[in-house]
């Protein structure tokens, strides 16, 4: 059996895969195999993949392409993956992103030195003259980890985190959602957090997280997408609800969701944007631990109905923000 199964779905990425597999297969982690879905990626980018492959002869028994016969999106492509893996863990890789050679090495130590459920670990965000390193916080209870999770100090990005494979294969189906490709993760990640017994924390920051890539979904913003945001925050608080627990960290999630939309939506949208969860949210704003100020400040000109104000404040942010990352 493999140590690790690497999961990465490639959809539109020809001029990033080539580095993404570059790195995957210069690990220093030994008994590693690769899954590439291919999500009926239009461009070159399977053609890339193989070219890329050609030069690494000592791992093509571990190499594997899985061929999805038509675009299904991220989330079928992860299940994809999940189904496939044979290693004891399993993590993902985005395909426009790359990691340090001794990442995986890293997080399979540590998950085997604490018996761990579930890793995850720090990672930089590389825009195009800048590098920015993500401080997590080291959380090992169960509780402290959904709790910071849900508030927004530990992002819900499936690539910071090594699965044990077992756990993710036994509710493969359970934990997605076809259809929703936006916020995928959150849900899935929401959803097993409740599974897990053991979880561990590893320090390094060898995951690269491309900000450079226009066409990920990250930057993205479109109608489905916006309803998949919506759509989430609603199967998440149904979870949260039932149990009656952790009821201010899921005030703080719709925050952070309400944010995640709003801030790139039209003058007219905000007036159109019916928030279901309005009341008991807005009380949170100003008693969010994680969020920023400048954040705060736009939900609240938006629970005033300032609508106005909150478009032309958040274009003179983004505006700002773009000229000092991608200067």
């Amino acid at each position: 059996m493999y140590k690790l199964s690497i999961v990465v779905p490639i959809y539109m990425v020809e001029n990033y895969i080539e580095r993404c597999a570059i790195s995957l297969f210069q690990q220093t982690l030994s008994d590693v195999e690769f899954i590439f879905i291919d999500d009926r990626s239009p461009d070159k980018s399977v053609d890339v993949l193989k070219q890329v492959i050609s030069n690494f002869t000592s791992l093509q028994d571990s190499i594997r392409i899985v061929e999805h016969p038509n675009n299904r999106g991220s989330a079928a492509a992860r299940i994809t993956g999940i189904k496939q893996a044979r290693g004891e863990y399993i993590a993902f890789c985005d395909s426009d992103d790359w990691v340090d050679s001794n990442l995986y090495e890293q997080m399979y130590e540590v998950a085997k030195r604490n018996d761990a459920d579930l890793v995850y670990c720090n990672f930089k965000m590389e825009y195009l003259s800048k590098t920015k390193v993500a401080d997590l916080p080291k959380k090992q209870n169960v509780d402290d980890y959904i709790r910071f999770m849900m508030m927004g100090a530990i992002p819900f990005y499936s690539w910071i985190r090594l699965y044990r494979k077992n756990i993710l294969q036994e509710r493969v189906d359970e934990l997605y959602q076809l259809g929703i490709n936006m916020w995928e993760d959150v849900l899935m990640n929401m959803r097993l957090s409740f599974c897990l017994k053991q979880i561990a924390f590893c320090p390094v920051a060898g995951y690269h997280y491309n900000q450079c890539n226009l066409n990920s979904y990250t930057f993205v913003r479109s109608e489905q997408s916006q309803r998949n945001i919506l759509e989430v925050v609603r199967l998440v608080s149904l979870v949260v609800e039932k149990w009656q627990i952790f009821m201010f960290p899921l005030s703080c999630f719709r925050l952070n969701a309400l944010y995640s939309i709003s801030s790139h939506s039209s003058i007219e949208d905000l007036k159109k944007m019916n928030w279901p969860y309005s009341v008991e949210d807005n009380r949170c704003i100003w008693k969010h631990p994680i969020m920023s100020v400048d954040n705060k400040l736009f939900l609240t000109l938006l629970s005033f109905r300032l609508y106005k104000t909150a478009y032309i404040y958040m274009r003179i942010k983004r505006k700002i923000k773009n000229i000092i990352l991608f200067k």
